[in-house]
């Protein structure tokens, strides 16, 4: 290149516009031919006066090809030389890539290079760089100094001809382990005399690797179905790594079931950290699922912890449970499951005992276990209107400021067949247990929400006793909210029938959100929305679909009930309707729970 840029034609039409350059190119050409034909005294000769000789003719013609050759040649190197324009470009000598660690462990800090050359003599115009970062990557900083909020971009301006950079990237990755990400670099630019932009790309891969860390989930051995146990989580960070913004979820399966949280959330972890976890082992029924207990670590990049987070590591525990011929069970309200309740609700409550073995079984004890939201050492359960045909034990025990532990015991002082359970006998113990309302006790004071129920089987055979625990309940105790309608008819001046339909709202046990009250309207009616002056929320009367719909965006505490009166006109009556609307349906969030409460009412029925 510098030997290209001292020669001497080059020299001369550097700063030269194009046609003084064409103009300069046959100036020198018509030098050249007239040093060729000039006489020795520098006179040009007198072409009129010049012999024609025969002989002479195939070397003239000789020397005009010979001169013909040399002026293209001239031309086509200048043309070359002088004016590469777009000639010189070439696409693949813009050289784009991006290089950095090929594997990183979750929120480690990495730093990665951008480079980029122009390796020809076209210069490149409006040079922008730009990078499409993986979902898990987080930037910290760069050099030079990108522009954004998002440090994404940077404007290079010109690339002259063999000019090369790089751009230094800083940040943390953030993924699944074992998952691959990977960084896009774009590097847009327009060559020197053209007016159309290229692109450049380049890529690169990473691939997420476990973290610094040690975890394991251990438990017995081998345990009896229907037994209570605790499993063992430790997580221990090593190499003094420290992991924020951290969860560890225990994930039951099929064969263990909780009675105690399965999440807890760490800011910040730099040491080891071991987490034990009461709970019922069941036996495993499902000829597809294992039944494995799980615990699984999970990351996220900020404190708030949107979305399912990144997971870092698991471990499993695989529960080898023996079948007992001994089985207990309770029911509430009807149900083995988790289920919503209310303040004033009653608990119908069975414990059933039952003998699959093929051996008698003596010294059969009973326990019902409730463990129940508390404020000042008293539970939400109210435990003096117990209606108990058995009338066993009862005991109460505080487990912290906000659980109080209930037991019920009965043996065969209270129930003759418990003294000897024989093979396929059944025993059910009946029994129901208030939850207590406004009229009992301030519902503001109880800050937990869970009743968790369960019921223990304590028998053997001789001096061989074993305490089997059923399935653990939970009740999740919602909302006090009730809901009533009611109609009341009365007639216009013009003989028309108006049934006014009142909805009233009642709460005072934890806020409501998304408040619905609909109902469908038969036959031929008016209703006039804007004569209701609803207290909250909006009345809608669809006209065509003939649904009438109360909704309420919010319901705090402070707001103890909402009452409204809708008018219903009857424009002309139909002997054979008997109903002016359909079932009436309330539903409702609980904030403080999440969970939907749905009540129903009888319609409105014509007289």
């Amino acid at each position: 290149m510098p030997e290209f840029s001292k020669h001497p034609i080059r020299k001369a039409f550097r700063r030269r516009s194009i046609p003084e350059r064409k103009e300069e190119v046959k100036q020198h050409v018509a030098e050249q031919l007239t040093e060729i034909y000039e006489n020795d005294d520098g006179s040009m000769p007198d072409m009129k006066h010049i012999e024609k000789r025969q002989h002479r003719r195939a070397r003239r013609a000789f020397v005009v090809l010979l001169l013909s050759c040399a002026f293209f040649a001239l031309v086509a190197w200048v043309g070359f030389f002088v004016f590469p324009s777009s000639g010189g470009f070439e696409e693949d000598k813009v050289i784009l890539s991006i290089s950095g660690p090929e594997s990183l462990r979750p929120s480690e800090e990495a730093r990665y290079r951008i480079r980029y050359r122009n390796d020809q003599p076209a210069t490149l115009e409006n040079a922008i760089v730009q990078v499409r970062y993986p979902e898990g990557f987080v930037f910290s900083t760069s050099s030079p100094v990108a522009h954004g909020i998002a440090g994404d971009e940077w404007s290079l301006g010109t690339i002259e001809a063999d000019e090369s950079g790089f751009i230094d990237i800083i940040g943390r990755f953030y993924g699944d382990v074992g998952s691959s990400q990977s960084f896009r670099v774009f590097l847009s630019y327009t060559p020197q005399n053209f007016s159309s932009e290229f692109q450049t790309v380049a890529t690169a891969s990473i691939g997420i690797v476990p973290p610094f860390f040690d975890l394991s989930l251990q438990g017995p051995s081998e345990i009896v179905s229907g037994a209570g146990g605790e499993l063992t989580i430790a997580f221990a960070p090593k190499n003094e790594v420290v992991f924020e913004y951290i969860a560890i979820d225990l994930i039951p399966g099929s064969s263990f079931i909780p009675t105690s949280p399965v999440r807890w959330l760490f800011d910040s972890i730099n040491s080891e950290q071991k987490i034990t976890v009461a709970g019922v082992f069941a036996q495993n029924t499902s000829s597809t699922d294992p039944g494995d207990v799980k615990v699984v670590v999970r990351g996220w990049k900020e404190k708030l912890r949107s979305g399912d987070g990144y997971i870092y590591g698991e471990a499993t525990y695989h529960a080898n449970i023996i079948e007992t011929a001994l089985h207990v069970a309770m029911i509430v309200n009807g149900t083995t499951g988790n289920m919503p309740v209310q303040p004033g609700d009653i608990l119908n409550v069975s414990v059933v005992v039952k003998n699959d073995g093929d051996t008698p079984v003596d010294r059969v004890g009973v326990r019902a276990v409730f463990e129940a939201p508390s404020t000042e050492r008293q539970s939400i359960l109210d435990w003096k209107a117990i209606d108990d045909s058995a009338d066993g034990d009862i005991s109460g025990e505080q487990v912290n400021e906000e659980t109080r532990r209930g037991t019920i015991f009965w043996d065969a002082r209270h129930i003759g067949d418990l003294k000897r359970l024989d093979p396929g006998e059944e025993v059910a113990i009946d029994f129901h247990l208030p939850i207590k309302d406004t009229k009992d006790t301030d519902l503001s004071g109880f800050t937990t929400t869970d009743i968790i129920a369960n019921a223990e089987i304590e028998a053997g055979v001789g001096a061989e006793r074993e305490v089997l625990t059923s399935i653990p309940l939970r009740l999740t105790v919602v909302s006090d909210v009730s809901f009533a309608a009611e109609a009341t008819v009365d007639q216009l001046d013009d003989g028309r029938e108006v049934h006014v339909l009142s909805w009233v709202i009642k709460n005072s046990f934890h806020e409501l959100s998304d408040i619905v009250v609909e109902t469908e309207v038969y036959g031929d009616v008016s209703v006039n929305t804007t004569t209701i002056k609803a207290p909250a929320g909006v009345v809608e009367y669809d006209t065509l679909a003939k649904k009438l719909r109360w909704t309420i965006p919010q319901m705090p505490t402070v707001v103890d009930i909402l009452a409204i009166d809708i008018p219903i006109v009857v424009n002309k009556k139909n002997p054979t309707q008997t109903q002016l609307t359909s079932q009436m349906q309330f539903l409702a969030t609980d904030v403080i729970t999440g969970e939907k409460i749905l009540k129903a009412q009888d319609g409105v029925a014509l007289e």
